[in-house]
């Protein structure tokens, strides 16, 4: 048997492709030559080709049990491994390769790769620096670098990572867009929209960076900007299926059948519903909401229909369909276009509030309803504050304190009561989560209202509640917050913000002296 020509014909299949034949000339390779250790890495590679990752590292394993002095075996076999999350294993050989080759920067690279799947960034950091340190032009471990430091909201170190890899590629798209997203968590919006820029003139397909870019705009308030690019945030996300049976509603017409469909939380749906108050020429308007609104919507809009967002809706119920947040496009293209946002908008029923003043009211102090957390399961934390970082700071022998938050707070309360002799009165009976109506009554029965960016900031400002909203600098700022003490869809709101996003101290600060001059 010709064995030389088997080699060539295999190498040749591997060249173009045809990994399935190939794989047979070099199973008859190794049957003939079990030790040979490039037939054996060729084979492995035909079997990663064709997503067999368990056999191709049994062979990898084989090869080097043969011959460990191989960098490039032994960088595949641990980036195999790490495929198969076996991540102590896959630094077992990527120790071996840095003992042989001290001064091959790729395995650090791919160490750097382990320990952020082990969820470790300082050593990660540590290997990617130290890739670097080898191989300066290695652009791969700046991304990786700059990707970890921007997870550890080192974003100054990002940026510098990121401006590094643009002087050794101008045009990288990736470079653009997370340098984009390095100075947006920075608070630095002008440099992050110039770079999202950057990165759609290269990579026009960036669905993300689209995203991104409208909610940039939309916080700058560049609206008619921001609304162009905000159907983007349907990236990844399926509209409700009746949307594919109605025509999209391409201009608001009185005389046609308009289906509204909320979107997204609780707190986006009121702050869009907010625009209703334009529509009030729109006779032939039906509202799909959340059914927890649903009470307190048809009380405050007489001559809407409201239903519930969850169902499937006839198409020949509706001439056209528009997400409540399109509305923008059409009713808020320019900061002068709020001048018709209403103080109110949203009724609480009038015997629900008469009964939890009663109750809670009294002729000596100010009724102050408080709400300290929020529940988002990606940025709570980051708009969330201790309520015993706030409350003892604040001038509490003018007010009585009653609680808005949702969830269970009896242990928060009581530690505040025993530790500082503050009371928090609370309506026990209250769901505050599912009962909307009741909450939205409690709140309006409140002289005043301080609370973090959750769905009571949203409610108190559609009552017109005189409300003090405690915000995050950057990171878990939603952008219809925008910037500044003023809130351009909830006029009775004033926002006090994080200076930095490490402390709360200046906020609270700020909000005690406020208080103060409120009931001085």
């Amino acid at each position: 048997m010709n064995y030389q020509k088997i080699v060539k014909q295999a190498f040749d299949k591997i060249k173009f492709k045809k990994f399935d034949e190939a794989k047979k000339d070099l199973n008859r390779l190794i049957k003939k030559f079990p030790v040979n250790t490039d037939f054996l890495n060729a084979l492995a590679f035909v079997e990663t080709n064709l997503n067999d990752i368990n056999n191709s590292v049994i062979l990898l394993k084989k090869s080097i049990s043969i011959n460990k002095n191989q960098s490039e075996t032994l960088r595949n076999l641990a980036l195999n491994l790490i495929q198969k999350s076996e991540f102590e294993d896959a630094q077992h050989y990527t120790n071996i390769g840095l003992e042989l080759y001290p001064e091959d920067n790729l395995f650090y690279f791919i160490n750097g790769i382990i320990f952020s799947s082990l969820d470790n960034p300082k050593e990660a950091i540590k290997s990617y620096k130290d890739s670097l340190k080898i191989n300066p032009n290695f652009t791969k471990a700046y991304l990786n670098l700059g990707f970890i430091l921007n997870k550890s909201k080192d974003y100054l170190g990002a940026v510098e990572i990121y401006e590094k890899l643009l002087e050794l590629e101008p045009n990288s798209h990736d470079a653009h867009y997370n340098l984009a997203i390095s100075y947006d968590n920075l608070g630095e919006s002008d440099k992050a929209k110039l770079h999202y820029e950057e990165a759609l003139k290269i990579n026009p397909q960036n669905d993300v960076a689209k995203f991104n870019l409208s909610v940039l705009n939309l916080l700058l308030m560049n609206f008619s900007e921001g609304w162009k690019l905000y159907e983007w945030r349907w990236y990844g996300l399926d509209k409700p299926p009746f949307t594919k049976e109605i025509s999209p509603c391409l201009e608001l017409n009185k005389d046609q059948r308009i289906l509204l469909w909320g979107e997204q939380g609780i707190g986006e749906q009121i702050i869009y519903t907010s625009m209703l108050c334009d529509l009030k020429g729109f006779k032939k308007l039906t509202v799909a909401i959340n059914p927890r609104l649903i009470q307190i919507y048809q009380r405050s809009f007489k001559d809407i229909q409201f239903v519930e967002r969850q169902k499937f809706y006839d198409k020949n119920a509706f001439d056209m369909q528009l997400a409540l947040g399109d509305l923008g496009k059409f009713l808020r293209t320019s900061v002068d276009s709020f001048n018709k946002q209403q103080k109110k908008f949203l009724l609480a029923d009038p015997e629900k509030v008469n009964y939890f003043k009663k109750k809670f009211k009294s002729q000596k102090k100010l009724l102050c309803g408080i709400s300290w957390k929020s529940k988002n399961e990606k940025i709570g934390n980051d708009k969330s504050i201790n309520l015993e970082e706030l409350l003892p700071r604040l001038n509490t022998n003018k007010f009585n304190f009653v609680d808005l938050q949702y969830g269970d707070t009896n242990e928060e309360r009581e530690k505040i009561l025993l530790k500082y002799q503050i009371k928090i009165a609370n309506e026990d009976e209250l769901d505050k989560f599912n009962d909307l109506d009741s909450l939205l009554a409690l709140i309006d029965a409140c002289d005043v209202v301080i609370t973090v960016s959750n769905v009571t900031a949203h409610l108190a400002g559609a009552l017109g509640k005189k409300t003090f909203m405690l915000a995050p600098h950057v990171f878990g700022l939603i952008w219809h917050w925008h910037k500044g003490s003023e809130s351009l869809w909830y006029p009775s709101i004033n926002i006090i913000r994080k200076s930095t996003d490490n402390s709360w101290a200046d906020p609270i600060k700020k909000l005690a002296i406020t208080l103060d001059s409120l009931i001085n």
